[in-house]
């Protein structure tokens, strides 16, 4: 599945100027002799090109008119869908009563709250309820201290997370709630925290923005508490998989090595295939170190000093134009195996640059 917004109408426009006038877009260049190219009529009502075989020239060309654009040229529609959950998570300012803040410490304590409490202080329950204590609700209790009680700077989940894949975090300091992040987990809950150099507790937990046979896409998202407030931090990619009848495969995962500071590794590959063959060209794996910068507060990676660049990493999400972000970032990597001697290697990268052209030549028909 990949994200498409209406949102980004004159931006996607603008790519296509650049692309048109950097890439070529116009009809392939005349086969040899002795092969030929069969194009069925374009049926414009039905906004559908026929598949194009290129010949291997044009296909390097337009690797080369890709390395020649700025990835900035798609990293910001690409990275859109996931920052925009992240940055806009609802923010709260309401303070229990005394008497409501000892029950909801009790109910903490047992994993059961009053229905009447649950239904006062979360603004959507799950439907579900227990049949034998109607009265009462189920929660998950998350505590941010170094003592689980202390009730400083905790979460509740209300409800059992093991009944669905998604649900709420609402996030409290001591009696006042100050957040609440609706949260899509798929099959893989869990919220983790530890105190940063400045002494503030971060939580972060793993987002899912894509799910099925062969394919998924999950990002760790950091929010850190400030004041009265639980302020996003760090978007970063946890772990995305494409595995499917395409042309090209991968996969990257990310693991928390260590905090304060934090320190991420990632592991990654990438794959292609022809008719019979799986041809792995990447494999490898990257340490990034990230700090907190006073100024935006923000954790920010050093990427400069890591294999990976934060470009590579955007272009492992499964959004829309993440192949020619792929192909921007991984010039080297693609052109140094066209110049090779590994001819399944080469009919392997050309199929997938032919099989990318053909899409956004597709795109450029009006629907």
């Amino acid at each position: 599945m990949r994200f498409f917004g209406a949102r980004d109408s004159f931006y996607n426009f603008m790519i296509i100027c650049c692309l048109m006038q950097h890439l070529g877009c116009r009809q392939p260049d005349q086969p040899p002799v002795g092969q030929s190219i069969s194009i069925a009529p374009v049926d414009s009502s039905l906004g559908y090109v026929p598949s194009v075989q290129y010949p291997d020239g044009e296909l390097e060309a337009f690797l080369d008119s890709i390395n020649a654009l700025s990835p900035a040229l798609w990293m910001d529609s690409i990275s859109f869908y996931p920052d925009s959950i992240f940055k806009n998570r609802e923010k709260l300012d309401r303070t229990l009563s005394p008497k409501d803040f000892e029950l909801l410490k009790k109910a903490c304590r047992t994993g059961n709250m009053e229905t009447e409490l649950a239904l006062k202080i979360f603004k959507t329950l799950p439907t579900y309820t227990s049949a034998s204590e109607p009265d009462f609700f189920p929660i998950t209790f998350f505590s941010f201290d170094r003592r689980k009680y202390d009730f400083h700077k905790f979460a509740i989940f209300p409800g059992s997370p093991d009944m669905g894949l998604d649900g709420e975090f609402y996030f409290f300091k001591s009696r006042k709630l100050i957040a609440r992040h609706d949260v899509f987990y798929r099959h893989d809950f869990d919220i983790n925290h530890y105190q940063d150099c400045d002494g503030k507790t971060i939580v972060y937990y793993k987002q899912n923005f894509n799910g099925g046979l062969g394919i998924w896409w999950y990002n760790y998202y950091f929010y850190k508490y400030d004041g009265d407030n639980l302020i996003p931090i760090l978007n970063e990619l946890q772990n995305t998989n494409l595995n499917i009848l395409a042309n090209r495969s991968f996969w990257l995962e990310s693991t928390v090595q260590k905090t304060n500071p934090l320190i991420i590794k990632m592991v990654y590959h990438q794959d292609f295939s022809d008719s019979t063959n799986q041809l792995r060209i990447l494999e490898d794996s990257a340490i990034v170190h990230y700090t907190w910068d006073k100024v935006s507060k923000t954790l920010k990676g050093n990427y400069l000093k890591s294999k990976i660049s934060r470009p590579q990493i955007l272009s492992y999400y499964l959004a829309k134009d993440y192949d020619l972000l792929f192909i921007n970032t991984h010039y080297p990597l693609l052109k140094q195996s066209l110049l090779g001697k590994d001819a399944i290697k080469r009919r392997a990268i050309l199929a997938y640059l032919n099989e990318v052209k053909n899409n956004y030549r597709n795109n450029f028909i009006p629907l």
